[in-house]
Protein backbone atom coordinates (compact mmCIF):
# COMPACT_ATOMS: atom_id res chain seq x y z
CA UNK A 1 0.00 0.00 0.00
CA UNK A 2 1.31 3.45 -0.95
CA UNK A 3 0.15 6.60 0.84
CA UNK A 4 0.39 10.15 -0.50
CA UNK A 5 1.15 12.64 2.29
CA UNK A 6 0.72 16.36 1.63
CA UNK A 7 1.86 18.76 4.36
CA UNK A 8 3.99 21.94 4.45
CA UNK A 9 5.44 21.02 7.83
CA UNK A 10 8.61 19.13 6.86
CA UNK A 11 9.24 17.87 10.40
CA UNK A 12 5.71 16.51 10.78
CA UNK A 13 5.82 14.98 7.30
CA UNK A 14 9.05 13.16 8.13
CA UNK A 15 7.53 11.81 11.36
CA UNK A 16 4.36 10.62 9.62
CA UNK A 17 6.32 9.05 6.76
CA UNK A 18 8.56 7.22 9.24
CA UNK A 19 5.51 5.97 11.16
CA UNK A 20 3.87 4.70 7.97
CA UNK A 21 7.00 3.00 6.69
CA UNK A 22 7.63 1.31 10.05
CA UNK A 23 4.17 -0.25 9.68
CA UNK A 24 4.82 -1.53 6.18
CA UNK A 25 3.35 1.27 4.08
CA UNK A 26 5.22 3.06 1.32
CA UNK A 27 4.91 6.84 1.35
CA UNK A 28 5.38 9.71 -1.08
CA UNK A 29 5.54 13.23 0.35
CA UNK A 30 4.58 16.58 -1.16
CA UNK A 31 4.63 20.08 0.34
CA UNK A 32 2.33 21.86 -2.10
CA UNK A 33 -0.59 21.31 -4.46
CA UNK A 34 1.45 21.07 -7.68
CA UNK A 35 3.84 18.48 -6.26
CA UNK A 36 0.93 16.53 -4.78
CA UNK A 37 -0.85 16.27 -8.12
CA UNK A 38 2.38 15.28 -9.88
CA UNK A 39 3.04 12.52 -7.32
CA UNK A 40 -0.56 11.37 -7.57
CA UNK A 41 -0.16 10.81 -11.31
CA UNK A 42 3.29 9.20 -11.01
CA UNK A 43 2.83 7.01 -7.94
CA UNK A 44 -0.87 5.96 -8.07
CA UNK A 45 -1.28 5.98 -4.27
CA UNK A 46 -3.85 3.85 -2.44
CA UNK A 47 -4.74 6.57 0.08
CA UNK A 48 -4.11 10.30 0.54
CA UNK A 49 -3.43 12.22 3.76
CA UNK A 50 -4.00 15.93 3.11
CA UNK A 51 -3.11 18.70 5.52
CA UNK A 52 -5.42 21.71 5.64
CA UNK A 53 -3.55 24.88 6.61
CA UNK A 54 -3.56 28.61 5.76
CA UNK A 55 -0.97 28.16 2.98
CA UNK A 56 -2.16 24.76 1.82
CA UNK A 57 -5.86 24.38 1.01
CA UNK A 58 -6.44 20.71 1.69
CA UNK A 59 -10.13 21.00 0.82
CA UNK A 60 -9.38 22.39 -2.64
CA UNK A 61 -6.78 19.68 -3.22
CA UNK A 62 -9.29 17.08 -2.02
CA UNK A 63 -11.77 18.30 -4.64
CA UNK A 64 -9.17 18.00 -7.37
CA UNK A 65 -8.13 14.48 -6.35
CA UNK A 66 -11.75 13.40 -6.07
CA UNK A 67 -12.40 14.59 -9.63
CA UNK A 68 -9.58 12.35 -10.80
CA UNK A 69 -9.98 9.30 -8.57
CA UNK A 70 -12.01 7.47 -5.95
CA UNK A 71 -9.03 6.80 -3.68
CA UNK A 72 -9.77 7.20 0.05
CA UNK A 73 -8.83 10.64 1.41
CA UNK A 74 -8.22 11.70 5.01
CA UNK A 75 -7.92 15.36 5.95
CA UNK A 76 -5.45 16.39 8.65
CA UNK A 77 -6.57 19.63 10.27
CA UNK A 78 -5.75 21.75 13.30
CA UNK A 79 -9.39 22.78 13.63
CA UNK A 80 -12.64 21.02 14.47
CA UNK A 81 -15.10 23.65 13.25
CA UNK A 82 -18.31 22.17 11.90
CA UNK A 83 -18.27 24.36 8.79
CA UNK A 84 -14.78 23.22 7.88
CA UNK A 85 -15.58 19.56 8.46
CA UNK A 86 -18.73 19.74 6.36
CA UNK A 87 -16.80 21.48 3.58
CA UNK A 88 -14.22 18.70 3.68
CA UNK A 89 -16.79 15.94 3.37
CA UNK A 90 -18.63 17.87 0.68
CA UNK A 91 -15.33 18.01 -1.22
CA UNK A 92 -15.13 14.21 -1.08
CA UNK A 93 -13.03 13.49 2.01
CA UNK A 94 -13.72 10.14 3.67
CA UNK A 95 -12.36 10.91 7.13
CA UNK A 96 -10.52 13.56 9.11
CA UNK A 97 -8.02 13.62 11.95
CA UNK A 98 -7.44 16.61 14.18
CA UNK A 99 -3.90 17.78 14.91
CA UNK A 100 -2.05 17.09 17.11
CA UNK A 101 -2.41 13.31 16.98
CA UNK A 102 -0.30 10.39 18.09
CA UNK A 103 1.33 8.01 15.56
CA UNK A 104 -0.73 5.13 16.98
CA UNK A 105 -4.00 6.99 16.40
CA UNK A 106 -2.98 7.92 12.86
CA UNK A 107 -2.13 4.30 12.03
CA UNK A 108 -5.39 3.06 13.50
CA UNK A 109 -7.41 5.52 11.43
CA UNK A 110 -5.47 4.72 8.24
CA UNK A 111 -5.97 0.98 8.72
CA UNK A 112 -9.68 1.45 9.48
CA UNK A 113 -10.20 3.55 6.35
CA UNK A 114 -8.38 1.04 4.15
CA UNK A 115 -10.41 -1.81 5.68
CA UNK A 116 -13.67 -0.03 4.88
CA UNK A 117 -12.63 0.44 1.28
CA UNK A 118 -11.53 -3.19 0.87
CA UNK A 119 -14.28 -4.84 2.92
CA UNK A 120 -16.68 -5.47 0.04
CA UNK A 121 -15.94 -8.26 -2.48
CA UNK A 122 -15.72 -7.27 -6.13
CA UNK A 123 -19.02 -7.91 -7.89
CA UNK A 124 -22.13 -6.15 -9.21
CA UNK A 125 -25.10 -5.69 -6.89
CA UNK A 126 -28.48 -5.44 -8.64
CA UNK A 127 -31.75 -4.63 -6.90
CA UNK A 128 -34.65 -3.84 -9.22
CA UNK A 129 -33.48 -1.16 -11.65
CA UNK A 130 -30.57 -0.19 -9.41
CA UNK A 131 -27.16 -1.57 -10.34
CA UNK A 132 -24.12 -0.96 -8.12
CA UNK A 133 -20.79 -1.72 -9.76
CA UNK A 134 -18.51 -2.58 -6.83
CA UNK A 135 -15.33 -2.56 -8.88
CA UNK A 136 -15.99 0.84 -10.48
CA UNK A 137 -17.74 2.40 -7.46
CA UNK A 138 -20.55 3.51 -9.73
CA UNK A 139 -24.34 3.42 -9.38
CA UNK A 140 -26.71 3.15 -12.33
CA UNK A 141 -30.49 3.48 -12.13
CA UNK A 142 -32.28 2.04 -15.15
CA UNK A 143 -30.76 3.36 -18.36
CA UNK A 144 -29.27 6.47 -16.75
CA UNK A 145 -25.58 7.28 -16.90
CA UNK A 146 -23.53 5.74 -14.08
CA UNK A 147 -22.89 7.99 -11.08
CA UNK A 148 -19.39 7.84 -9.59
CA UNK A 149 -19.23 7.42 -5.83
CA UNK A 150 -16.53 8.20 -3.30
CA UNK A 151 -15.41 5.27 -1.10
CA UNK A 152 -17.52 6.51 1.80
CA UNK A 153 -20.59 7.08 -0.40
CA UNK A 154 -20.12 3.64 -1.91
CA UNK A 155 -19.95 1.93 1.49
CA UNK A 156 -23.15 3.66 2.61
CA UNK A 157 -25.06 2.77 -0.58
CA UNK A 158 -23.87 -0.83 -0.48
CA UNK A 159 -25.06 -1.17 3.10
CA UNK A 160 -28.47 0.33 2.27
CA UNK A 161 -28.84 -1.92 -0.79
CA UNK A 162 -28.06 -5.00 1.29
CA UNK A 163 -31.57 -4.71 2.80
CA UNK A 164 -33.68 -2.89 0.17
CA UNK A 165 -36.83 -1.31 1.55
CA UNK A 166 -35.73 -1.97 5.14
CA UNK A 167 -34.30 0.57 7.53
CA UNK A 168 -30.60 0.55 8.28
CA UNK A 169 -30.19 2.22 11.64
CA UNK A 170 -28.07 5.33 12.00
CA UNK A 171 -25.99 3.51 14.61
CA UNK A 172 -25.16 0.71 12.17
CA UNK A 173 -24.28 3.17 9.41
CA UNK A 174 -22.05 5.15 11.75
CA UNK A 175 -20.25 2.02 12.97
CA UNK A 176 -19.70 0.73 9.43
CA UNK A 177 -18.52 4.08 8.08
CA UNK A 178 -16.45 5.47 10.92
CA UNK A 179 -15.96 2.67 13.42
CA UNK A 180 -17.64 1.66 16.69
CA UNK A 181 -16.77 4.89 18.55
CA UNK A 182 -18.59 7.18 16.15
CA UNK A 183 -21.70 8.29 18.03
CA UNK A 184 -20.68 11.97 17.79
CA UNK A 185 -20.54 11.89 13.99
CA UNK A 186 -24.28 12.23 13.37
CA UNK A 187 -23.76 15.46 11.44
CA UNK A 188 -21.21 13.72 9.20
CA UNK A 189 -23.74 11.00 8.38
CA UNK A 190 -26.37 13.60 7.55
CA UNK A 191 -23.92 15.38 5.26
CA UNK A 192 -23.04 12.10 3.55
CA UNK A 193 -26.70 11.30 2.92
CA UNK A 194 -27.21 14.85 1.64
CA UNK A 195 -24.36 14.41 -0.87
CA UNK A 196 -25.74 11.07 -2.06
CA UNK A 197 -29.18 12.53 -2.58
CA UNK A 198 -27.68 15.38 -4.60
CA UNK A 199 -26.08 12.79 -6.88
CA UNK A 200 -28.90 10.30 -7.44
CA UNK A 201 -32.28 11.84 -6.58
CA UNK A 202 -34.40 13.61 -9.18
CA UNK A 203 -35.47 16.05 -6.48
CA UNK A 204 -33.08 15.87 -3.50
CA UNK A 205 -35.52 17.93 -1.41
CA UNK A 206 -38.14 15.19 -1.88
CA UNK A 207 -36.06 11.98 -1.90
CA UNK A 208 -37.65 8.84 -3.27
CA UNK A 209 -34.64 6.51 -3.18
CA UNK A 210 -32.78 7.25 0.05
CA UNK A 211 -35.64 7.74 2.48
CA UNK A 212 -35.37 8.82 6.10
CA UNK A 213 -37.00 6.62 8.72
CA UNK A 214 -37.75 9.13 11.49
CA UNK A 215 -35.75 8.62 14.70
CA UNK A 216 -34.22 5.42 13.29
CA UNK A 217 -32.08 5.66 10.16
CA UNK A 218 -32.40 5.37 6.39
CA UNK A 219 -33.70 2.91 3.83
CA UNK A 220 -33.21 2.50 0.08
CA UNK A 221 -36.48 2.34 -1.85
CA UNK A 222 -35.76 0.92 -5.30
CA UNK A 223 -37.84 2.01 -8.25
CA UNK A 224 -40.08 -0.58 -9.83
Amino acid sequence: MKILLVDQDAELSALIAFTLEQSGYASCVAADRASALELFELESPDLALLSHAPLLDGIELCQELRRRSRLPIMLLTAHDREEELLAAFDAGADDYLRKPFSPRVLLARVKALLRRVDSVPVKVVTVGQVCLDVEEHALRIGSSHPVRLTPLEFTAIHLLLSTPGRTVTAARLLAQLWGPESTRKQRMLKQLIYRLRQKIEIDPAEPRLIVTTPHAGYRFETES
